[in-house]
This record gives C-alpha cells, structure tokens and sequence, in this order.
C-alpha cells in the first residue's frame, strides 16, 4: 500500500472539508483502510462526497451497498461489474444525487513527444537512481564512522573512570650496618 508517511488523513479528511478542501481517494479494499487506522474507513466513508465503487470482493460489496443507497443494486451487481465500469453516488452541494452507474472510457495511449516532454521538464525536480545510491552509500558511510568515534570515545571514558593505578613502592634498602663493638 502506498502512503504518504506523516500524513494524518483523518484529520484531513474531517477538517479541511470546512476550508473547500478537496481530495481524490483511491484503494483496492477497504481492508487497506482498516490498515492504517481502526477509524480509517468510517472516517472516510462519513466524509466522502462522491464514491465511485468498481469492482470489488464480496465483502467490501456488502458494506459499500449501503453506501451506495442499496435501492437499485445488488451486491451481486458490485461484484461483477465489466471492467472500467462502476456506480457512482456523488453529492452536489447538500444534495446527494441518486446512485448512477458508468463505464469509464479506456485510457488512450499517449503521445510520446509529449510523454518525452514531461520527462524533460520533471528532471530538474527528480534524483537519479545512481544519485540517490551514492546519497545512501555516503550516508552509511558516515554511520559507520560515527559508531566508530562513539565506540572509542566508550572507550576512553570507561578508561577514564577505572581507578587509577599507583606506581608500585620502592623498597627501600634499610640494611643496617652492624657494629661490632671492638674486643678488648
């Protein structure tokens, strides 16, 4: 699943609606919403506006009926929908609109000039695969050395905090001569 990492789509969702925020949504299973948060899919399916459904498994089918108003539909429909087909319950202003169904045109192959194009002018904001190897190569170097000065400079203060060791005392040669008193 791809998402954008510190997103906090909830509070999105629910909150910038008031300030005419809008945003397209798109997953493969409502599961995928559970994934994210457990309050995900009720936080979405309250707020959605327009919710085009195509096809589904079963048991988002069950769940996205009534979403869809369920008068005229069968979960049966939902599940086996023509590709590129789907229903649609869109909301304009207050007023939601009854549950319609489309088919959706199949995309058109694209103009590879202009594909050329795009590329072009999207480089001077993209990184090269091979840049971002050397990013991550350098990076990791610098851990490595990091750890490396850390691990000495563990070293030197548990080298610091051992006790001291004293030099060892001399002996001091306290040989005492002995007098002899002389023999009379």
């Amino acid at each position: 699943m791809q998402t954008i990492p510190g997103v906090d789509f909830e509070s999105m969702l629910s909150e910038l609606g008031k300030f005419g925020a809008s945003f397209l949504l798109a997953t493969q299973s409502l599961a995928k919403l559970d994934a994210l948060s457990e309050t995900m899919r009720h936080t979405l399916l309250a707020n959605v506006g327009c919710l085009a459904v195509f096809q589904v498994a079963g048991s988002d089918a069950r769940e996205l009926l009534w979403e869809l108003g369920g008068q005229r539909i069968s979960e049966d429909d939902i599940v086996r929908q023509p590709v590129h087909h789907c229903y649609v319950r869109a909301s304009i202003g207050t007023d939601t609109l009854p549950t319609s169904s489309m088919t959706v045109r199949k995309p058109e192959f694209g103009d590879p000039e202009r594909a050329a194009r795009i590329r072009q002018e999207a480089a001077a904001y993209l990184t090269s695969a091979k840049d971002i190897e050397k990013q991550q190569a350098d990076r990791r170097n610098r851990v490595e050395q990091l750890a490396a000065e850390a691990a000495k400079a563990a070293e030197a203060q548990e080298q610091a905090e051992l006790p001291a060791e004293r030099p060892a005392k001399r002996k001091r040669n306290r040989s005492r001569s002995k007098l002899t008193k002389p023999s009379d």
